[in-house]
Formats: structure tokens, C-alpha cells, sequence
């Protein structure tokens, strides 16, 4: 959702692409974007933070959301509140690869 457009170029793909590829938006910071995906029929959000109020939106519309989190609070809220994945951002800062390969 950072280049211009982007709603109208999601559209213009899934038209094009529809069967041969998988087309999500990224970037999605709240609701209301959220609901611009779904109207263009994105197959999947993916952002950067924690919100709420967007993953419940996406629940609601059957619209898979890969909500981003970087605590451990964080990734277990994005988890309970049903986002189907969890983008660890920026893992750099938690020493990346290491640490999630250290978990046990």
C-alpha cells in the first residue's frame, strides 16, 4: 500500500493473474486499507504491525493476514486474536535468523 495506486494495480493483476498467481497487498497499516484489499480481491494482507482492529476485519472476511509483531507479547497476541501468520519485524533487531533458530 506504499506505491500509488495500489488498490488499482491489485486489481489490475488479479485480473490478469487470477489463476496463475497469488496476489496479496502489503504494507496494510489498519482497517480501512484492509478493506480496499478485500474489494480488490488481494488473496492475503501482510504489514508490519500488531493492529488489532485488522486482523479481526480479515477473521470477520475470511481474508487470511500476516500481522506483523516483533515481542514475544506481541506475537502471541497477533496469534490469539487469529492472524493465520506472524511476520517477525523488524527481526534484525532481535539478532535475526539466530535467535528464531535457537527457540525450542
Amino acid at each position: 500500500m506504499t506505491i500509488p495506486n495500489a488498490v488499482g494495480l491489485i486489481e489490475r493483476l488479479m485480473s490478469e493473474y487470477k489463476n496463475t498467481a497469488l496476489i496479496s497487498a502489503g504494507t496494510v497499516l489498519n482497517k480501512d486499507a484492509a478493506q480496499k484489499c478485500v474489494g480488490a480481491s488481494a488473496k492475503f494482507t501482510v504489514y508490519p504491525i500488531l493492529d488489532l482492529e485488522t486482523v479481526a476485519f480479515c477473521n470477520q472476511n475470511k481474508f487470511a493476514v500476516m500481522s506483523g509483531a516483533l515481542t514475544p507479547t506481541e506475537i502471541f497476541s497477533a496469534r490469539q486474536a487469529g492472524a493465520d501468520m506472524v511476520k517477525i519485524f523488524p527481526v534484525s533487531v532481535c539478532n535475526g535468523r539466530s535467535t528464531l533458530s535457537e527457540s525450542h
